[in-house]
């Protein structure tokens, strides 16, 4: 009896063992080379989940997939089947099953929870490098896109200064000003935002800094696609004389509440 158990928990343990061992392990794969071994890409709901089972509802497709259509994922039976849960989104890199019309995805294929829809499978915001992953005509839209932005970030900061603080932005004394923001996105047209350094010749002004977040925070910016972003502006004032005054502002698209900007970009 003692020797059966005995056998029994080693069996158990080596069971344990050999699976932790043997579980599947991923290099890390770029998002372009994900694309490019992947047989169909696209982005959608797991209506249906369980473990390497899933069906999923196509909203967005990127490579030979439909949208609306509901693509069926087959479990391969290893420690290398993704796991889907229902109700969640996924940017999926699917491989062709043996059984006609299913698919397979493995848990190296790129495959991932995605919140939000992708602009494509390797460019998913307006933050990321666009020089890889989009089509002539999708990078020129992406660009206009992210003009608009940066022009009322820029605007919006440049009229938020001038009716909250004259003192300093229309005055023809010897005045300094230096104000750095980061707008970060929250939903459709709305993004919140954050005086990151405020900085005048007059000393701080809680009033003033209250009114310019009001200002900032109320502005509307253009509409968008792919994921959350942020974007910094700046605007500088330095008037050494009423002849001579040195004015600088810029603003620029960064990654979601991203703390990684250049204000002499």
């Amino acid at each position: 009896m003692r020797f059966t158990f005995a056998l029994m928990m080693f069996v158990l343990t080596w069971a344990g063992f050999s699976t932790a061992a043997f579980a599947c392990k991923c290099a890390e794969k770029p998002r372009s080379e994900a694309y490019d071994s992947a047989y169909s890409v696209f982005y959608g709901e797991a209506t249906e989940a369980d473990g390497g089972n899933a069906t999923i509802k196509v909203s967005k497709s990127f490579k030979r997939s439909r949208a609306k259509r509901k693509m069926k994922i087959v479990a391969d039976g290893d420690s290398c089947d993704f796991q889907f849960e229902e109700g969640k989104k996924y940017l999926v890199f699917a491989a062709k099953a043996k059984k006609k019309k299913t698919y397979s995805v493995h848990s190296c294929s790129g495959t991932t929870a995605l919140e939000f829809t992708p602009l494509n499978p390797v460019v998913w915001t307006l933050a990321d490098d666009m020089s890889y992953g989009l089509t002539k005509r999708e990078r020129k839209s992406a660009q206009n896109t992210k003009n608009k932005l940066v022009d009322s970030a820029n605007k919006s900061l440049r009229d938020a200064v001038r009716k909250c603080d004259k003192t300093i932005w229309k005055s023809k004394k010897n005045v300094k000003g230096h104000i750095e923001v980061r707008f970060d996105y929250t939903e459709k047209r709305k993004f919140t935002a954050e005086i990151i350094k405020y900085e005048r010749s007059a000393g701080e002004d809680d009033e003033v800094k209250s009114c310019l977040t009001k200002r900032l925070t109320d502005v509307k910016f253009p509409k968008f696609s792919g994921g959350p972003i942020s974007l910094f502006a700046y605007r500088l004032l330095d008037q050494i004389d009423p002849m001579m005054v040195r004015k600088k502002s810029n603003a620029s698209v960064v990654a979601y509440k991203s703390d990684k900007y250049d204000a002499d970009e």
